[in-house]
């Protein structure tokens, strides 16, 4: 097999009607690039896998399709990292494409020699933050703990040797989470982060379906907190890199993800006395001191839902 600059995964369900649109459409995103379209199907109903062999053979694209045999985000994922051959990879989603962004972010991860490249929203600047290429490690990754900047995996391009070295995949277990859990493993592994001046514009395509999952359980959002609850354990190194992550994960990024919890569970008509036991019976309780890494605001949630829960408000 000739040298592949990029592998292009694309995790499908149930797209047979689109997938001939959304490869012509990688196809033109990568001019100038030898690539691969990886397509891995979650268990279609309809013809997707037999629609995506069509597609490429259509299109003239090196490629290949895999039945995954699960419908589980991680699981087509990481069968599709797996099976990469490029020196690069980005993730393609049917239902959130982002177009006008990958030969640009292959120039910038080249040029600058990182680990990742993504490009922020261009909605960031309005909750007070701008990155730049000249932004430092410290100020992206504060950034995307804060939630004041936006990494989102369907808009980065990722070195190949960088998630095989480091043994970086996506959860198999999650149904919920799994992209943020994925951005936050690499964020803690990465030396080298590299923001692109791409202005990356989101493609809807009809015939895609919205969401893989149409409700999120309180399971799903218990599983989202024991995953980053598992990675600080597992974050090793005493470098002040590291104890600086470990703090910002303990003092920002857990409490922050126990309130999306709380205000999920509020939302599914769960009562302040219910949550309260779930969170206890996790042992999440313990997560709930605010720090010198939490924001203003999200203290100000901790201490009124440890003194006043039944005034909290999402």
């Amino acid at each position: 097999m000739p040298d592949i600059d990029l592998s292009v995964i694309v995790p499908v369900k149930n797209v047979e009607n689109c997938i001939d649109d959304i490869i012509s459409d990688i196809k033109c995103e990568c001019v100038g690039l030898s690539f691969e379209i990886i397509v891995t199907d979650l268990n279609s109903t309809d013809n997707s896998a037999g629609a995506a062999f069509d597609a490429l053979e259509k299109n003239s694209a090196l490629g290949t399709v895999i039945r995954c045999g699960s419908d589980v985000p991680g699981c087509a994922l990481n069968s599709g990292i797996d099976r990469s051959c490029g020196k690069y990879i980005t993730f393609v989603f049917p239902r959130k494409m982002y177009v006008n962004c990958i030969s640009d972010y292959y120039k910038d991860i080249e040029n600058k020699n990182a680990e990742f490249v993504f490009a922020p929203a261009p909605f960031d600047c309005q909750k007070g933050i701008i990155l730049t290429d000249k932004s430092s490690f410290y100020d992206i990754f504060d950034g995307i703990m804060y939630g004041k900047a936006s990494c989102d995996i369907a808009s980065v391009m990722i070195s190949s040797r960088f998630l095989k070295e480091n043994g970086i995949c996506f959860s198999e277990t999650l149904t919920y989470g799994y992209s943020d859990d994925f951005i936050t493993k690499m964020l803690i592994k990465c030396q080298s982060i590299a923001v692109s001046g791409a202005k990356p514009e989101r493609k809807v395509y009809p015939g895609a379906p919205r969401s893989y999952y149409e409700s999120i359980t309180e399971s799903m959002r218990l599983d989202r907190l024991d995953a980053a609850v598992d990675l600080i354990k597992s974050t090793s190194g005493n470098d002040e890199k590291h104890i600086r992550i470990k703090k910002m994960m303990c003092e920002q990024k857990i409490p922050s993800l126990i309130f999306s919890c709380i205000d999920g569970l509020l939302s599914d008509n769960y009562t302040v006395s219910a949550i309260k036991s779930v969170l206890k019976s996790k042992n999440y309780d313990i997560h709930l001191r605010p720090g010198k890494f939490t924001s203003p605001k999200l203290r100000q949630r901790i201490l009124l839902w440890r003194l006043a829960p039944f005034l909290y408000k999402k």
